[in-house]
């Protein structure tokens, strides 16, 4: 039992070698109940296609009505959009990771989505980098933990300093805890500024 676990979100959209965002592949469901992750891989498996199928009916109307599922994991911001993530489904659901902030500016990145009444909240986004002699953005924060099980999501990466500006982003909160078993989520690492590297 248990939902996939989503993909890695990609770098933000500039830092990575010719620029591409690498995400990783989602996780696929558990064997009685769940949804697979976020771009998981296609299951050759009859039973699991069957199963996907039925959580899939049930969670259609709850979706419809709510615009979050009744089971399931949610998406992801999309890498450089500083975008939320989604929150998980009412019953078991873990919380989207936040996007990352587009480079060049003070922007901060996405906060982590809720879970559902189990599960763990999704991190927060990077800051972005900032511009020539501007501050960097601060990381996004953790999304909450489940309302009765789940951990809080950590805190998304200050965005990094630059020559003409010794002002780096500030680390995301840490998502709250789950009200019955569960711990807050990490703080964010700060951003350093390169202006101190140079000495």
């Amino acid at each position: 039992m248990g939902n996939g676990g989503n993909a890695g979100v990609g770098g933000t959209i500039g830092f990575s070698p010719m620029g591409y965002n690498h995400a990783g592949v989602g996780g696929t469901s558990g064997l009685l109940l769940g949804l697979d992750g976020y771009n998981a891989p296609a299951s050759t498996s009859p039973w699991h296609s069957l199963q996907q199928f039925a959580t899939q009916a049930a969670n259609a109307p709850v979706q419809a009505l709510t615009g979050r599922p009744l089971i399931g994991n949610s998406s992801p911001g999309l890498p450089g959009s500083a975008g939320y993530g989604g929150d998980g489904g009412w019953l078991i659901g873990d919380g989207g990771a936040g996007g990352s902030a587009s480079p060049g500016g003070a922007q901060r990145g996405g906060d982590g989505g809720a879970a559902g009444l189990w599960g763990s909240g999704g991190s927060g986004g990077a800051g972005a980098w900032g511009g020539l002699g501007d501050p960097s953005g601060s990381g996004g924060a953790g999304g909450p933990g489940g309302w009765l099980l789940g951990d809080g999501g950590p805190g998304g990466t200050g965005g990094y300093g630059n020559p003409a500006s010794t002002v780096a982003g500030a680390g995301g909160a840490g998502g709250s805890g789950s009200q019955l078993i569960g711990s807050g989520g990490v703080g964010g690492a700060g951003g350093f500024s390169n202006s101190a590297l140079l000495g």
